[in-house]
């Protein structure tokens, strides 16, 4: 147990340094694996999905994921994986569907999942040259103020978004904010 977990911390490192193609065998070995405690196998497999998504196999990643939301978790897990899901089909350019899962998302009583449901749809929107809209939906999260590292990355997009319209006078107001 403890090796797999020394593994799974090694594939998770080389994953978030962005080296996916490394990350994948371990996690798929970790995967494939037989007797590991169900926490360790659980997120084997969702660093699998991830590893696959950034190498550009998103069908199979969102097989994996779906595949682990079908079955027995923790809320918290449950969220992460729905979260996964939901970027993935962004990313994929299925923007209907991710839409679809990052409204449910910001409709849970969890407000950490609701803040990540809000700021998918403003990411959905932007994808969609839905300015306003991604505006508004920036702007729910900022005023939740349910964690000030969301609320800064919230007013930093709005920024953003004024600096692209040449809005100086947003911009100065949202720096103020900031």
């Amino acid at each position: 147990e403890v090796m797999a977990q020394a593994k799974l911390g090694e594939a998770r490192s080389l994953l978030d340094a962005g080296e996916a193609a490394e990350a994948h065998p371990i996690f798929q070995g970790l995967a494939d694996s037989t007797g590991l405690p169900t926490t360790i196998d659980r997120a084997a497999r969702a660093g699998l999905g991830e590893a696959l998504a950034q190498m550009g196999e998103l069908r199979d990643a969102l097989d994996i994921w779906r595949e682990l939301l079908a079955e027995p978790g923790s809320r918290h897990d449950r969220i992460q994986l729905e979260l996964l899901v939901a970027n993935g089909l962004l990313q994929g350019g299925r923007r209907k569907e991710a839409s679809t899962a990052f409204r449910s998302l910001a409709d849970s009583d969890n407000a950490e999942a609701r803040v990540q449901g809000l700021l998918g749809l403003a990411e959905v929107a932007r994808a969609s040259a839905e300015r306003e809209r991604a505006k508004s939906f920036y702007r729910q999260v900022a005023d939740l103020g349910i964690d000030p590292v969301w609320t800064v990355r919230a007013l930093a997009e709005l920024t953003d978004l004024a600096a692209e319209d040449s809005d100086t006078e947003a911009v100065l107001k949202l720096t103020r904010e900031l």
